[in-house]
């Protein structure tokens, strides 16, 4: 009914958060796709060598180092992993 200067300023704050938010989705997904292309790349690559624990997450993670695939935005090469069968 009533409308003020301050009410227009509260819009510009809601498409702010709303942009800002999209940006960090747009950034996330990639980073998501990437991580879930990675681990079945290597999840198929296990399997096909005949390890049929598919439940065996160490082995499967282990197998990521040295891998190289094309990520969303470039190519992609896994170089080291802190994991260590020991403290897991």
């Amino acid at each position: 009914m009533f409308s003020s200067d301050d009410d227009d300023d509260d819009d510009d704050d809601d498409d702010e958060v709303l942009s800002m938010s999209q940006n960090y989705w747009n950034i996330i997904k990639f980073y998501l796709h990437d991580a879930v292309y990675l681990y079945l790349l290597t999840l198929n690559q296990t399997l096909a060598e005949g390890h049929t624990n598919y439940r065996d997450g160490y082995h499967i993670i282990n197998k990521t180092i040295g891998q190289r695939f094309a990520g969303k935005h470039s190519t992609m090469k896994i170089t080291n992993l802190l994991v260590d069968q020991n403290t897991v």
